[in-house]
């Protein structure tokens, strides 16, 4: 179970599958990123028994902020891609998407790019990850930045040192991911 959110704005796309955050995304793990040429988003979760890319229908490359949140329960098969609190239903699977994301430890996690390159032109802000799937009523409480318990939590703010802030000790720690 796990619910990866953040704020993004693309300012350009920079060819195929740019992505946002992934964490081993080519091998076992997940990415969020755009699906393919398109403009829209894309919830990738490896070595699961469902399909491997699960693109959006709504619109992100238009310069404006959006809310995206990528939620996965691997014990009852749901994947959603959240833009702006609400379901892109394109990428809902319910029931055939079931199995652990076996992401190695000691993998990176790819803020804006990947080791193969594939980056995007743009900004991410709030990059928030959780060790279980976020319920609808909790991915649009993010939108106003309610308090929510979380495994890892970084602002990009420039006021403020770059530092992980959900409280994990030692800092960076991520429980199952």
């Amino acid at each position: 179970r796990m619910t990866v959110a953040f704020w993004v704005k693309v300012n350009q796309r920079v060819g195929a599958w740019g992505r946002f955050v992934s964490k081993d995304g080519e091998w076992q793990g997940y990415q969020v990123r755009f699906n393919d040429s398109s403009d829209h988003g894309c919830f990738t979760a490896r070595l699961t028994d469902g399909a491997g890319d699960d693109g959006g229908g709504i619109n992100i490359n238009d310069g404006q902020w959006h809310h995206i949140a990528a939620v996965r329960d691997g014990a009852t098969g749901l994947r959603l891609l959240y833009v702006d609190g609400y379901p892109d239903q394109p990428s809902a699977r319910s029931t055939s998407d079931t199995g652990l994301i076996d992401s190695a430890l000691g993998t990176a996690l790819y803020l804006g790019t990947g080791p193969n390159g594939n980056q995007f032109n743009g900004y991410l802000k709030d990059v928030r990850i959780y060790n279980y799937a976020l319920t609808r009523p909790q991915v649009q409480a993010l939108l106003p930045s309610l308090a929510t318990p979380m495994v890892g939590h970084w602002t990009f703010d420039a006021s403020a040192p770059l530092a992980e802030t959900s409280g994990y000790q030692p800092a960076g720690t991520h429980d199952l991911l």
